[in-house]
């Protein structure tokens, strides 16, 4: 079965309408918190500091997460609009203490960090969070995630919990997906149980809060959102012109089986805790963030390629690969990367994974290309001429939804001369 994320424990019932309904629609008013929320992650590094890795993977108890920050502590950093006092936290943001305590069980470290945001203040709360028996919280994730499984497995989600964003503004109830009452069952959280001294560290406040003033105010979106826009622009521009035409991407279900893609990024991630972690970008662009295994961008893909790629038949087979990977590398100034490829076609596990380490001579080129990519596309989005972007190679347009209005695997127009 697939791994349940942690953040789906803390409320199981807006979990599973999450992963049962069809995607919503997200109001102007929460569109404006979460892109407050992604500048604020973009900047953890500035904001925590060079010596604190980055949203790193950990996974346990049949669950995956991403933890915000991991020094000696593992670190969660929130943003909303108003402070809640460190005192308060347990009984007024019992979802960010749960989630905190269940990042110091995966990682065995304890206390965890909890740092509140106010963007639009520069307002700044810090507390660490004790936990005295992390087993306990194990035991209780363990519990949580089979209870989900289970619900998800029979459609029907009556055994789980009272959910705690009922009438708190849950997305679901308002758009009349889910079926709540607010009759269901409230047992008492057994993982607040386990939770010890909260207490305030104004001297981490004061550093966070200096660091912040430093930063400049939130940027306009960026031209380029992932990687791929600068191997498939004129993709790109329809997907931000015409997102309409776009065919939803199904998530994964939690029940069913791993695909190979999710197996590969179990293994990676199951190795040292901090292996697998965010590398800060040095350039705005691109928004997808650069994924490193230690300290060297990592880009993951799998293929349904026959024959393995010999090391030096990369960049003749598969082009597109070395190219995302040295756009990775020019945005966090590394001059190699990881290429983890996995065949799905191979016979054998033995044969179903190849990994590469790509080194580049310059990252120059690479870094040079961004910035073109990105001026190319903004000024096609300006001007509504998605033909002066490069066409998308001949295979991606069999099952490209905008292949209609693109022209792309149009045969090319006669000379008139």
């Amino acid at each position: 079965m697939r791994p349940i994320g942690v953040t789906d424990l803390i409320a199981l019932r807006r979990a599973y309408w999450r992963a049962t309904s069809a995607p919503l629609e997200i109001p102007p008013e929460r569109r404006g918190r979460i892109d407050l929320g992604r500048w604020i992650h973009r900047h953890l590094g500035e904001i925590l500091g060079p010596e604190t890795a980055l949203e790193v993977r950990v996974r346990g108890a049949g669950c995956v997460g991403r933890i915000d920050g991991l020094t000696e502590v593992p670190i969660e950093v929130k943003t909303g609009s108003t402070i809640v006092e460190p005192a308060q936290l347990r009984d007024a943001r019992p979802d960010q203490i749960e989630q905190l305590a269940m990042y110091c069980a995966l990682t065995r470290r304890v206390p965890g960090r909890l740092v509140s945001i106010v963007l639009e203040d520069r307002e700044v709360r810090t507390c660490d969070v004790g936990v005295r028996e992390p087993a306990a919280v194990v035991t209780e994730m363990i519990a949580r995630g089979e209870a989900l499984r289970s619900a998800l497995g029979t459609e029907d989600p009556a055994r789980l919990p009272r959910c705690r964003w009922l009438d708190r503004g849950c997305e679901f109830q308002q758009a009349g997906r889910c079926d709540c009452s607010g009759r269901e069952d409230d047992p008492p959280s057994r993982i607040l149980e386990e939770v010890g001294p909260i207490v305030p560290r104004p001297d981490i406040d004061r550093e966070i809060s200096e660091r912040l003033h430093r930063l400049v105010g939130v940027s306009p979106p960026p031209s380029l959102e992932r990687f791929r826009d600068l191997l498939y622009p004129r993709r790109a521009y329809f997907e931000r012109a015409s997102p309409e035409l776009a065919k939803p991407f199904p998530a994964p279900s939690a029940i069913e089986a791993p695909d190979l893609y999710a197996r590969i990024a179990e293994a990676v991630e199951s190795g040292p805790l901090g292996d697998v972690a965010r590398l800060p970008p040095r350039a705005p662009e691109p928004e997808e963030d650069v994924t490193g295994f230690r300290g060297d961008p990592l880009l993951l893909r799998t293929s349904r390629a026959w024959d393995p790629i010999a090391p030096e038949d990369l960049v003749r087979r598969a082009p597109q690969y070395a190219l995302e990977l040295g756009y990775r590398c020019a945005v966090t100034g590394r001059q190699s990367g990881v290429l983890l490829l996995g065949y799905e076609r191979a016979e054998s596990d033995s044969d179903r994974l190849e990994a590469l380490e790509v080194r580049f001579t310059s990252i120059t080129p690479f870094a040079r290309r961004v910035r073109e990519g990105s001026e190319e596309l903004a000024r096609a989005l300006l001007e509504r001429r998605p033909s002066e972007l490069p066409a998308c190679p001949a295979w991606m347009v069999a099952d490209c939804p905008y292949a209609a209005e693109c022209g792309c695997g149009a045969p090319p127009p006669r000379s008139q001369r």
